[in-house]
């Protein structure tokens, strides 16, 4: 009689026991159903934001890069070098755009989207301007188109590059 009830009761315990772990499991499994639909979003958010920051820098490059083209056409003589650089610079200009439009379909915040909008007031003016030396130089107008660059292009690109700076440091404070 006593080794059936210390089979019985060895027998309860291992089911309770089983039981027990039984239940963990699928309390575990449910538990890790409900957080991998955070850290997806998680995944995503940071992935975005990441996105964000390599365009502004994109972007960054780009108008650094057009703007030190333009100055170095400015001092060339020869038609066909200018040419190949004025080509460079249209080039980056597309990629500074491409960059741009990019970013604009990424869902921003709306201090996202004002800074943008305040670096487009920006980039029109600029445009404006460096079109006006694209087409002294064209002219072969080379001392006026320096002129211009120095004097009004400089000081706006500047403003340009800030805006985006100001961008960029936002998204890093919002990481």
């Amino acid at each position: 009689m006593a080794r059936s009830t210390l089979s019985r009761s060895s027998l309860i315990t291992a089911t309770a026991f089983t039981g027990i772990l039984l239940f963990l499991a699928v309390a575990v499994y449910y538990s890790a159903q409900g957080v991998s639909p955070v850290i997806n979003q998680l995944e995503r958010a940071t992935d975005i934001r990441l996105k964000k920051s390599l365009l502004v820098n994109r972007m960054v490059m780009a108008g650094n890069r057009r703007a030190l083209l333009l100055s170095k056409i400015s001092h060339v003589q020869d038609p066909f070098e200018r040419d190949q650089l004025l080509m460079q610079v249209f080039e980056h200009g597309a990629d500074f755009l491409e960059a741009r439009s990019e970013l604009v379909k990424l869902p921003l915040d709306q201090s996202e989207q004002q800074l943008l909008s305040d670096q487009a007031v920006v980039m029109s003016k600029l445009t404006a301007k460096v079109n006006q030396v694209i087409a002294l130089i064209e002219e072969e107008r080379l001392v006026e188109a320096q002129s211009l660059l120095m004097e009004q292009v400089v000081q706006r690109q500047g403003v340009m590059l800030g805006s985006l700076s100001q961008l960029g440091r936002y998204q890093q404070v919002m990481q």
